[in-house]
């Protein structure tokens, strides 16, 4: 007999539907993560309050979603996290924690999270301190696929490839919106260090910041890291590997005695395999350059409108370089303080591909991870357009303090925009059915509740209904 749960209405209600999931509260309900997924059951809710969880968790190949009620800086789960076996757990989702390893053994420590399995989704959680004698110090995606977004990943060691991700994807694996900071990858040969933040095989990488990741062979007097930031593979047994609008900035390269490769991206490809760079910044990269496209690799890499600087050695090395590149300072906000924002007259902003999406701001798509805002009003829309109203990503995403939300109404409309905590309680009305004329409107959300009450670090969705008809995108606020 299954123990007793309070029944919560799903977020799927923002959508229309109707159906039901039932939530178990850890510790109220059930004293550890552990027992509660033990006793829950596929589309259930494992909700755990705010404290410090000293326990290995187990997904146990179910379609659950495990989420804390207060966020990543309330929540800490001290141990690592598993989603295995032979079970589909496509839709399993983590969100809301600081999950924080504590075997420090370089051969015997485990990833932060274990991905051997379906497609999970792994949003808004901060990922530290992990040590992993082979793939992936943070996330390991191997045999599998992911969507990670959202998170911070900082301080992990991958020994072998990947401090702070390792991704060999079986379908296309999302990873974008990351802070991967921190990370380290290599220690002594064969163990050469490969991708110091991240190396992936067939993945989806977009909107990152990668910087101050390292790579190197520690123990290796012939060996040398590669890709202290990003070290790309394509294969044709993977999907396309497509790293875009990523910023990486300040990684390193170290080498024992031989030679540092691409401190920023390192690329390698297989015959018939695909790696595709375009729109990204990779600047201020230390010992091995910017970008390097290995010499022994069987096929071209496609390279276009990526912004290279300051880089150490080189800024780019490979067969050919585009046109569309560009070779000068991006121009942030503060590289010493890591703010990576771009300041007025950026040379990245409206260069990136011209088939890219549009910004947020409804601009040509800027170089690098963190657009600029240039609040342009949207040029009017006809009647033949193939929608009638557009809800845009706030930004910025994940925010501290105040986030916009914008939409685009084709025609004058009854509006609703309505925030949401996880369990579907509605947190704020900013507008509240009110009837609007057609074009751009844009609101700040200053991270207050419908009493005026500051809410806690977690993630919300804001949902736009529009004569009837919603969409609802997510959010993170971080305190």
């Amino acid at each position: 007999m299954r123990a007793i749960k309070t029944t919560t209405t799903l977020i799927v209600l923002l959508f229309g539907g109707s159906a039901k999931t039932e939530t178990l509260h850890v510790p109220g309900e059930y004293p550890t993560i552990s027992l509660a997924i033990e006793a829950s059951q596929n589309g259930d809710t494992v909700l755990v309050a705010p404290g410090r969880y000293e326990e290995n968790v187990d997904i146990q190949g179910k379609q659950i979603t495990l989420t804390s009620s207060h966020g990543p800086y309330e929540t800490f789960i001290l141990g690592h996290i598993v989603i295995a076996g032979f079970a589909d757990t496509t839709g399993c989702t983590i969100q809301g924690f600081t999950q924080i390893g504590q075997d420090r053994d370089p051969f015997a420590g485990k990833p932060g999270i274990k991905i051997y399995s379906g497609k999970p989704i792994i949003i808004g959680n901060i990922l530290r301190d992990n040590i992993f004698n082979s793939l992936g110090g943070g996330i390991s995606v191997y045999q599998s696929s992911a969507i990670a977004n959202h998170n911070i990943i900082e301080n992990n060691w991958g020994v072998g490839f990947g401090g702070g991700l390792y991704i060999e994807a079986i379908y296309e694996t999302e990873v974008s919106h990351n802070l991967i900071r921190n990370n380290m990858t290599g220690y002594g040969f064969p163990w050469h260090g490969m991708g110091g933040g991240i190396a992936a095989d067939g993945a989806n990488i977009y909107r990152n910041l990668i910087y101050n990741n390292v790579s190197w062979a520690i123990n290796s007097p012939d060996g040398a890291g590669k890709g202290g930031g990003a070290v790309l593979y394509g294969t044709q047994s993977r999907p396309t590997t497509y790293f875009y609008n990523n910023t990486v900035v300040k990684n390193y390269a170290h080498g024992g005695g031989g030679i540092e490769d691409g401190a920023g991206v390192f690329v390698w490809v297989n015959p018939n395999g695909n790696v595709i760079l375009e729109n990204n910044i990779i600047a201020f990269n230390y010992e091995g350059g910017g970008l390097y496209y290995c010499p022994w690799s069987a096929a071209p890499m496609i390279e276009r409108y990526n912004l290279f600087f300051g880089n150490q050695d080189f800024n780019i090395i490979a067969p050919e370089t585009s046109i569309t590149d560009i070779f000068a300072d991006p121009m942030f906000v503060d590289t010493a303080l890591d703010d990576y924002h771009l300041l007025p007259g950026s040379p990245c902003i409206d260069a990136g591909n011209p088939d890219s999406p549009l910004d947020p701001d409804s601009t040509r798509v800027d170089i690098g991870a963190l657009f600029f805002d240039q609040t342009t009003a949207i040029d009017e829309k006809t009647e033949s357009s193939p929608y009638k109203f557009e809800l845009f990503q706030n930004y910025p995403n994940p925010f501290n303090g105040q986030t916009n939300i914008s939409y685009y109404l084709q025609k004058s409309s009854n509006v609703s925009l309505t925030i949401f905590d996880i369990t579907g309680a509605i947190v704020s009305r900013l507008v509240n059915n009110e009837h609007q004329l057609s074009g751009e409107h844009k609101y700040v959300w200053q991270g207050l509740d419908i009493n005026g009450n500051p809410v806690s670090t977690a993630i919300y969705f804001y949902q736009l209904e529009v004569d009837g008809s919603k969409i609802v995108k997510s959010m993170i606020l971080l305190k």
